[in-house]
């Protein structure tokens, strides 16, 4: 979808460069140095206008004001200075729908732009959702400010506190790529509705702005307020990282202020207090770092084997697994990936239940009966749900179980196969703690028995290097035969000091144990 963008600036440098910015995205956009009203009245064909939110007085300009009346408005996005409580303030109490630096970075722009147009399609379809946000569902800056009047009269005529907390998503885009811009809205939808399962029954969350949040909590005061801020903020932050991010950066801040009748302050006080606050703590604010699901430097890579014969779920599952670092294989029927099965040998299969052929059952069957392959965790995807499905599949040797269609459940499929990884970690510890227990008993009989017929040997060497002389034809061999029982006798001592269990890989693929590697000393 396109959006067609009026951009309004009086210097035309500004201008060209956001035009440019605007066209890259795929968007029409049309320009002019002066916004006449008139102009918007007469067009229903525009999406977006981005203009100053200041006068040449520095006063908040008339004419965006008078946007907001026409019939069925834009998106009204400003330019603006500075990001200062009183501007914050201006913004939140005018028509405005969301604001940007005046000099920004085009790939911020970019981001913005794909925020907009999700806003415009969801807008033009979202009947019934007067004063709620089309994105979250969450009630608006209109209901916000009708209720936070309301919790203000009220904190007045039975005495109490009352407190806000601003939560502000910053993002930051380095060599932006295609699925950070695409990501960035389903990460405030993500945002908004975890917000909600965090605070208290009597708290209520609203999106303001396109990435700005507010809590109200009636009954808190200045300290429970901060520390409710300081929680919700350190929770958002761990929940994110679990959500797959591409290449998108964030941080996130917080301001908080309180009411109380004794105080006597505005509305208006009151949210320029919470903005002051946020702007302060957002200087200092630290990035998160990304989560990465590949597998760290030396340990073996996370492969997983889908197997499906429709292709829209084979793409599908191919590029969300490929974007969290996995290494993927693909197999169209159950004999493609039996034979993917045995040459790669993938620690996790998502499997079809339902193929022609050999389907999810058989596989099952088949892989479980077979020693080599016994040992890999298999997830079967299914259109068919139900107890008994479910445990059908896991009597026939599946370790878990998810429902079709994928879509909606991708966070459910990711847990689930780290799961997978998480047992077949586990199995391999106990599998290589199991053959460590063999070799040291193995080890110890060995040293046991070898050591006294060594030292017997050992013993008879020394017996005869009395009776020889060093020109005796038998002295030299004598004294290779001494090394070679030294030799012996080091590798027993070795034998008693092994720790682990490390393999050598010999041609042909043989592997036998190594004892240079697993002893200690």
């Amino acid at each position: 979808m396109k959006l067609n963008i009026l951009l309004s600036h009086p210097q035309k440098e500004i201008r060209k460069c956001v035009a440019e910015t605007i066209e890259q995205s795929g968007n029409n956009c049309m320009e002019t140095d002066v916004l006449r009203p008139e102009e918007i009245g007469l067009r229903d064909d525009i999406d977006l206008v981005f203009a100053p939110f200041f006068s040449e007085k520095q006063e908040p300009s008339e004419v965006l004001e008078m946007v907001g009346n026409v019939g069925n408005p834009p998106l009204l996005v400003t330019f603006v200075e500075e990001d200062d409580p009183e501007t914050q303030y201006l913004l939140y109490t005018s028509n405005i729908f969301d604001a940007i630096p005046m000099v920004c970075e085009p790939d911020l722009i970019r981001l913005k732009l794909e925020l907009y147009r999700q806003y415009v399609y969801l807008g033009k379809r979202a009947a019934g959702y007067h004063g709620r946000d089309v994105v979250t569902g969450l009630p608006g800056r209109e209901l916000f400010r009708k209720e936070l009047r309301e919790e203000m009269y009220r904190c007045d005529h039975m005495p109490g506190f009352l407190s806000i907390t601003l939560l502000n998503v910053d993002f930051l885009l380095l060599q932006a790529r295609q699925s950070s811009m695409e990501y960035v809205v389903e990460f405030v939808r993500r945002v908004g509705n975890y917000l909600t399962t965090v605070v208290r029954s009597k708290d209520k969350v609203y999106h303001i702005f396109p990435e700005q949040f507010v809590i109200m909590h009636p009954g808190a005061n200045e300290l429970t307020s901060e520390k409710a801020a300081r929680r919700i903020k350190e929770s958002l932050y761990e929940e994110a990282k679990s959500w797959p991010n591409g290449n998108l950066r964030f941080s996130l801040s917080t301001g908080s202020s309180t009411y109380s009748p004794s105080d006597k302050i505005s509305e208006e006080d009151l949210l320029e207090a919470a903005y002051e606050n946020l702007n302060w703590e957002r200087k200092f604010q630290a990035l998160p770092q990304k989560v990465v699901t590949s597998s760290e430097p030396g340990e073996e890579p996370k492969v997983i084997l889908v197997i499906d014969d429709d292709p829209v779920t084979r793409a599908y599952l191919d590029k969300l697994l490929t974007k969290e670092g996995y290494q993927v294989l693909l197999a169209e029927s159950g004999q493609k990936g039996r034979q993917l099965l045995e040459e790669k040998r993938p620690q996790v299969v998502l499997l079809d239940w339902m193929m022609p052929g050999l389907d999810g059952m058989e596989f099952c069957r088949r892989v479980r009966s077979t020693p080599s392959l016994c040992s890999v965790y298999i997830i079967v995807l299914s259109m068919i749900s139900g107890t008994e499905s479910v445990v059908y599949a896991l009597e026939t040797g599946a370790d878990d179980y998810l429902s079709k269609p994928l879509h909606d459940k991708r966070q459910e499929l990711l847990a689930r196969i780290e799961v997978g990884f998480r047992i077949q970690k586990m199995q391999e510890k106990a599998l290589q703690a199991e053959r460590l227990q063999g070799v040291l008993e193995m080890a110890g009989a060995f040293a046991h028995e070898i050591n006294q017929p060594l030292t017997a040997m050992a013993g008879l060497v020394d017996l005869l290097f009395l009776d020889l002389d060093k020109n005796h034809p038998g002295f030299n061999v004598a004294d290779r035969l001494k090394k070679q029982i030294n030799r012996l006798g080091k590798l027993t001592k070795k034998l008693n000091h092994i720790t682990r269990y490390e393999t050598v890989e010999y041609p042909d693929g043989i592997k036998l144990f190594d004892i240079e590697k697993s002893a200690d000393g």
